[in-house]
């Protein structure tokens, strides 16, 4: 895979030591294993931790229909896609 652009970071000096040997026991650069690393962590996200969270929001937007009366619930149509920030925000419009 081309590499086109460069990313900079900083690190302590104890976690570069660990990165070097790591990069070494995978037979890498440390280069090419902090690349390889940063493009595992993304793929977890997208695979492993998004859903998770997804499920999460599912279970604090049914917990909190239960909060709210039934007529918040008609006015406002919750929905998987509303934030409890944007929901409180409206209540507070209303008031």
């Amino acid at each position: 895979m081309a590499r086109d652009c460069k990313v900079m970071i900083r690190l302590h000096e104890d976690v570069k030591n660990e990165l070097q040997v790591c990069a070494e026991e995978y037979g890498l650069s440390m280069s090419a294993f902090g690349a390889f690393v940063l493009g595992e962590y993304l793929r977890n996200q997208k695979k492993v931790q998004a859903p998770i969270i997804d499920s999460l929001k599912t279970g604090m937007l049914e917990a909190m229909k239960d909060m709210v009366t039934e007529e918040d619930k008609v006015d406002l149509q919750i929905t998987m896609e509303e934030s409890i920030k944007d929901f409180l925000s409206r209540k507070a419009q209303r008031q």
